[in-house]
């Protein structure tokens, strides 16, 4: 369902209740998932202790907003939820939305945003569009760059 509703710097273009991310046992590794990020997958996850398995997590719904105006990671998820915890999700999640919803989405050519977190941090991961596939980047969520809405991007939060 394409709803196209504008909130903040946000407009959402997808929010179907019958569009959920399976339960994942937490093992699915992004540093291991080539098959879905053949482009590229960022040596900084494993720096970053992404290299590990996480809880594993229940049927999770989303929604899926387009930038609208250019922002800075934190601006971003914060127009989202001030409480960030209620926004994460887990890189098991993360591989499994880009298995499975990649396609289903209004325009695949552009670059995905999800917040994850490990430990008390919170990173951003970033799965672009290369001529060979899709990548994954990580970046912490303070970083301070701002992210220009004629790049194309789409944010992916749990509901």
């Amino acid at each position: 369902m394409n709803t196209e509703t504008k909130t903040n710097s946000l407009i959402l273009v997808l929010d179907d209740k019958d569009l959920f991310i399976e339960e994942c046992d937490g093992k699915d590794l992004i540093t291991e998932a080539k098959d879905v990020f053949a482009a590229c997958i960022d040596d900084h996850f494993e720096a970053l202790g992404f290299n590990i398995p996480f809880a594993s997590t229940p049927e999770t719904n989303f929604k899926v907003y387009e930038l609208d105006d250019d922002l800075p990671f934190e601006k971003i998820f914060k127009s989202i939820s001030k409480d960030l915890d209620k926004i994460t999700f887990t890189p098991a999640q993360i591989i499994n939305f880009c298995r499975k919803f990649r396609k289903v989405l209004p325009d695949n050519q552009y670059a995905l945003l999800f917040l994850t977190r490990n430990n008390d941090h919170y990173f951003v991961v970033n799965s672009d569009v290369f001529s060979s596939g899709y990548g994954a980047e990580i970046n912490p969520l303070h970083r301070p760059d701002v992210l220009m809405a004629d790049d194309y991007y789409y944010i992916v939060v749990p509901t």
